[in-house]
């Protein structure tokens, strides 16, 4: 299988795109779609920061949800936590332009698939 070879914050520019393919990406549950959605549609230079509270409302989702979203991503690469101020709640996140680039190619990928599945010319 040929790797993916991606340029840093790609996803730029085309973020309907990416948020469309993250509501879509089967591996993470829908809740966890839900955060990503938000952190990517929030971030900006790659970096949002948002509480849990606000990040939760702005989600549709638990406080708890978010603890469990974030725990996720960090492990899967999705992101970072560059400023952890738990005193104040307030988290700052390095979002990974890279894995969101992925996302989308996947994404992508699995359009084309169905497309050409269903005898549908594109492009």
């Amino acid at each position: 299988m040929k790797a993916l070879k991606l340029e840093a914050g790609v996803y730029m520019d085309s973020k309907e795109e990416l948020l469309e393919a993250i509501e879509h990406y089967d591996v993470l549950t829908k809740k966890q779609r839900q955060v990503l959605r938000v952190l990517a549609d929030i971030e900006i230079d790659n970096i949002a920061t948002v509480t849990a509270v606000t990040l939760a409302d702005m989600a549709g989702v638990t406080p708890g949800a978010i603890y469990k979203a974030v725990k996720v991503f960090e492990e899967e690469g999705l992101l970072k936590n560059i400023d952890n101020m738990s005193s104040r709640k307030i988290y700052k996140f390095r979002v990974n332009p890279i894995k969101l680039d992925q996302i989308k190619e996947v994404y992508k990928s699995k359009k084309k698939y169905i497309k050409v599945k269903k005898g549908v010319d594109f492009d």
